[in-house]
């Protein structure tokens, strides 16, 4: 429809009661908003400034009219060609951006190529990783095992055997005089035919070498180290050595692993109050108190339990 006052078209506006023009809310001094504030039997009877409610002497057009819409003011003038200009300027320069946005794109897109090939390889590797690891748990079984059996010969292999500790070394010694001499002193005599072998061993970190004593059986060595723990001390000096006296021990042929683990149990016996640490066949015994019952330490598990 067209607005009485401007003879321009719109589409909203206001409709006189009175003489039944039509108006655009510009041209009829009002806002849309207000004009729909104002209820419906107000709009119903409304009347137009211009015919119905202005003075017949002055009929001037409304005042303090306020802008008109976007869309009649882009209608009311002609496009121009500076204006044209200026937008396909504008479109330049944006579009001339968008060579550098491809090669940064594809930089971007190389990058994450890269770093994908890196993650394929390092998860590639680690697959690898995984299967020989999976491969050395068995291996690692296997060498448990065989150090747990090798450990157990090595201890068969000393049942028979006494070390003998802190006998100095004298050049063209006669170990099996050494050996007598101890037997005369603690009271316990056997004949030679009752030693297997005899001789000196290395001691690890260590210059002294200890006397290794094996019999044939073990029942003699078991009966000849009860008698020498009776005795209790035995010095050099006790077995015919001259100058300083030192002491004499004579223990069990332990394992390394063994006489580690038997100075572990000497030591949380002390903390513990135990009174008894002692080696019989090998194996380690420790009881806390005279009417306590013993108790036997094969590892660090059995000494860990002790309370």
């Amino acid at each position: 429809m067209k607005c009485s006052a401007c003879a321009l078209d719109f589409t909203d506006g206001v409709h006189c009661a009175s003489c039944g023009s039509d108006y655009d809310f510009a041209c009829a001094n009002l806002t849309e908003i207000g004009y729909r504030k104002l209820g419906a039997d107000r709009r119903a009877s409304w009347k137009c400034p211009h015919r119905c409610r202005a003075s017949l002497n002055s009929p001037a057009p409304p005042q303090n009219k306020s802008p008109a819409p976007a869309h009649k003011i882009a209608s009311a003038g002609p496009v121009t060609l500076e204006a044209i200009m200026a937008k396909l300027t504008n479109m330049e320069t944006k579009l001339a951006a968008i060579p550098q946005i491809q090669t940064d794109l594809r930089d971007v897109k190389e990058t994450c190529e890269f770093y994908g090939a890196k993650i394929d390889s390092l998860t590639n590797n680690m697959s690898m990783m995984e299967k020989r690891i999976n491969n050395l748990e068995p291996m690692k079984e296997d060498l448990a095992t065989t150090k747990d059996n090798l450990e157990r010969e090595m201890t068969q292999s000393r049942y028979n055997n006494v070390e003998i500790k802190g006998v100095p070394i004298v050049k063209s010694e006669n170990l099996f005089e050494i050996v007598e001499k101890i037997e005369n002193f603690v009271g316990y005599n056997f004949p030679r035919s009752n030693i297997n072998y005899i001789s000196r061993v290395p001691v690890h970190g260590s210059n002294e070498k200890n006397i290794i004593v094996s019999f044939v059986n073990r029942y003699i060595k078991e009966e000849f180290l009860a008698t020498a723990r009776a005795k209790k001390t035995i010095l050099t000096t006790d077995i015919g050595y001259h100058g300083e006296s030192n002491r004499i021990f004579l223990n069990d042929h332990l394992t390394p692993k063994l006489k580690m683990l038997l100075t572990k149990t000497k030591k949380l016996a002390k903390d513990k109050n135990y009174l008894y640490v002692w080696v019989k066949f090998s194996k380690i015994h420790v009881r806390k108190s005279d009417t306590s019952r013993p108790q036997v330490i094969n590892s660090m598990n059995d000494l860990n339990k002790l309370t």
